[in-house]
């Protein structure tokens, strides 16, 4: 009996197709959460290509040129290791139309986001009673609001010609909105902090609670056929610190004074305490609300509730230092003023029930976690 053999299948396959190229236009890309936001998405671009038009005031001295971070050995180096990965600076007001008209990658848009504002905790003098220096509180509220109406007006007006079925803008805010009356023996119950609340009409006193009402408030469109609208209620973000004075965030004027032994909590302590993990922040907003089919708002927050004493000993726990020196209200009030009454000895809580309802699971949701990844291996000089 004769055998035929058969002929052996072919072992080579073709190549998997292409993903689509993905443009992301991110606004206040100079900002400490702009800069966490770019490393985010920079190590998330192994599997398709991804443009970001990094808009911010003036230069951007924390991008090379060929898109790469500075902080990397070398900028040829980092493009080297995430070649889908480019950054392209540009230079916006805030205020005029961004300048978009002859970038060839506009056409892949697929999502703005929006992280524009200035700096609530400091002014021209630094920390000291910044709310009191003139113009600063106008100025807190228009680099938001007329940032936010800005791109959405641009992208209402340019909408049609872009690629994507559906572009999705996510603009930030703060949990601020929900008042800054929180201690340990009357903070609100966890439904009453949910992206549900503050409910339609009710007003939450407070400066920080007004701004985050007119920034949200100015994050709507006309045209929710084109365009997807996500606001994300950020709690203060504990980034990684490179360096005792190099730290971001909120953590830049903490870290120096716990480091070498001298911090405390701030007057009670007792006034809650907000937190989102940096891990936590790139992965809800990169991993989940980007992906997200519908917009809307996401408290993007740990769901753990702490006070200021609990995240002063977690921050001292990390560092290896006692936590003795208290600051006393009363010098927190001389030295600060309104910005030091509402933001230090002021507290909030909030609910990331949008979050965990669609299943998303928190890398860092405890502080010490959170923090031991923010200034675990601070240096000194960093």
């Amino acid at each position: 009996m004769s055998t035929t053999a058969s002929t052996p299948a072919s072992t080579s396959a073709s190549p998997p197709p292409t993903p689509a190229p993905a443009t992301v236009l991110l606004a206040g890309s100079t900002s400490a959460l702009g800069a966490s936001l770019l490393a985010g998405l920079r190590s998330r671009s192994s599997s398709r290509p991804v443009t970001v038009l990094a808009l911010a005031r003036g230069e951007q001295p924390n991008l090379a040129a060929d898109g790469a971070a500075d902080g990397a050995a070398d900028g040829g180096a980092a493009a080297r290791n995430f070649p889908n990965f480019t950054v392209k600076p540009l230079t916006w007001d805030g205020v005029t139309p961004p300048p978009l008209e002859s970038v060839p990658e506009l056409s892949n848009l697929t999502h703005v986001i929006n992280l524009c504002g200035d700096s609530i905790a400091e002014g021209a003098l630094g920390p000291i009673r910044p709310w009191e220096q003139p113009g600063k509180l106008e100025s807190v509220v228009s680099s938001r609001t007329e940032s936010t109406r800005g791109l959405l007006s641009w992208l209402e007006r340019n909408a049609g010609g872009l690629s994507a079925a559906k572009i999705h803008h996510i603009n930030a805010g703060g949990v601020g909105i929900y008042g800054d009356d929180h201690t340990l023996a009357s903070s609100p119950p966890p439904e009453a902090t949910s992206e549900a609340h503050p409910a339609p009409g009710k007003r939450e006193s407070g400066f920080l609670a007004e701004v985050s009402r007119e920034w949200e408030a100015a994050a709507t469109t006309s045209n929710p056929g084109k365009i997807q609208v996500s606001v994300l209620r950020i709690a203060p973000v504990l980034l990684a610190a490179p360096g005792v004075f190099s730290a971001p965030g909120v953590l830049k004027s903490l870290l120096p004074a716990f480091f070498f032994g001298a911090g405390g909590r701030v007057g009670s302590g007792t006034q809650m305490f907000p937190f989102v993990g940096e891990r936590d922040f790139q992965a809800a907003v990169l991993d989940h609300v980007m992906q997200a089919g519908e917009g809307g708002v996401y408290n993007i927050v740990s769901p753990s509730r702490i006070s200021n004493e609990q995240f002063s000993r977690s921050l001292a726990k990390a560092l290896g230092r006692p936590c003795l020196l208290p600051m006393p209200a009363f010098v927190v009030r001389q030295l600060f003023g309104q910005m030091g009454e509402e933001v230090l000895l002021g507290g909030v809580t909030a609910t990331p029930k949008r979050l965990l309802d669609e299943g998303y699971d928190f890398l860092d949701a405890d502080v010490d976690s959170a923090m031991k990844h923010a200034v675990g291996g601070v240096k000194l000089m960093g």
